[in-house]
């Protein structure tokens, strides 16, 4: 966070100075009746510093806060990463190169959650309802894009706070990780953009598996059989997505876990946490098999390649600290060793 102290002290001082400057103004024509150059000279630097200073500061501001990454996502071939920023923006990255592909902007608020859809041609994006404008409050939370032209496609869905996304294998149903518990309902078969014929609300409905925890995180197995939820609670849980019953509470993490991620071959779920580590389980049984470490803030978002051996992992502290690293990182799965770090 930007250190607001020397901010002040400096405008403090230009204040003061101007103010002194005036009182002796005032001493000098009621002594004199004019005044001498030094003087009108002091007052120019100082009104002209006072219309600088704040320029100044909005630009240190920009320097010492930059975007933090609170959603990552490969898409269904591998070739695409997906980020979701405290910017306002959706970064598209191609794997390979590393060089940007597109930005999506013009979002009212910063993108907290991401999803391909299994066939790659629409990204869900959520957020968590923080206010970027204190007189207009989007509660959009929940929008569609086409991937190819990045443009926003009609989905009609509003809720406060959005946390985690994540599409049933077959494409049909949206899981969201909520302010109320886990919320089902299903997608559109051909969402239509914004000015197109604009449908009725499209939530068909609301299942609550665990409305008193606060879910933070959430992911569908492969298969679809099986949900995954990260909570602040500092647990993981394994849920039967059919008759949501529990099946593994995982426990490891020591702060609440902001993600969750299935590996392709739905036999390694890796959880990611507040306390700046990912680990990786277990499906069958909910065994810990290995701890990554790296990110030197919180590891708000996680996923993996579609072969299964990448995991991207994006950070960046959710009270704006100087010190969050504020990036994206790729790990070995099978070795537990970081591969590249995203940046920009």
């Amino acid at each position: 966070m930007l250190d607001w102290y020397p901010a002040f002290e400096l405008t403090f001082l230009i204040v003061f100075f101007i103010g002194l400057g005036i009182y002796y103004i005032l001493r000098v024509r009621a002594k004199h009746g004019k005044l001498p150059g030094i003087v009108c000279f002091g007052i120019i630097i100082g009104l002209l510093l006072l219309l600088v200073v704040p320029t100044t500061i909005a630009a240190v501001m920009k320097i010492q806060n930059p975007p933090q990454m609170f959603a990552v996502t490969f898409s269904p071939d591998g070739r695409t990463l997906a980020a979701g920023s405290s910017d306002r923006t959706i970064r598209l990255w191609d794997v390979q190169s590393g060089q940007l592909k597109r930005t999506i902007s013009g979002l009212n608020y910063a993108v907290s959650a991401l999803a391909f859809s299994p066939n790659g041609r629409l990204l869900a994006s959520g957020s968590e309802g923080l206010i970027v404008n204190p007189v207009s409050y989007d509660k959009r939370a929940i929008r569609l894009w086409d991937v190819a032209a990045g443009q926003e496609l009609q989905f009609p869905f509003e809720m406060d706070e959005v946390w985690a996304l994540a599409f049933r294998p077959d494409g049909g149903m949206l899981v969201a990780a909520t302010q109320h518990g886990i919320v089902l309902f299903d997608v559109p078969s051909n969402p239509q953009p914004p000015d197109v014929n604009p449908p009725p609300p499209l939530l068909l409905g609301h299942q609550y598996i665990i409305p008193d925890i606060a879910v933070r995180s959430v992911a569908f197995s492969p298969d679809g059989h099986t949900l995954a939820v990260g909570s602040w609670d500092q647990t993981v849980t394994l849920w039967d997505a059919q008759h949501g019953t529990l099946l593994y509470t995982l426990v490891s993490h020591t702060a609440p876990v902001f993600a969750v991620a299935f590996s392709p071959d739905g036999r390694i779920l890796a959880s990611s946490s507040q306390d700046q580590t990912i680990k990786l389980w277990n499906v069958q049984g909910g065994k810990l098999i290995r701890t990554l470490t790296g990110h030197t803030s919180d590891v708000t978002t996680i996923g993996f390649s579609p072969d299964g051996h990448l995991l991207a992992s994006g950070s960046g502290d959710l009270t704006f600290e100087l010190w969050a690293d504020q990036t994206v990182k790729l790990w070995d799965v099978q070795r537990g060793s970081q591969v590249r770090t995203f940046t920009g």
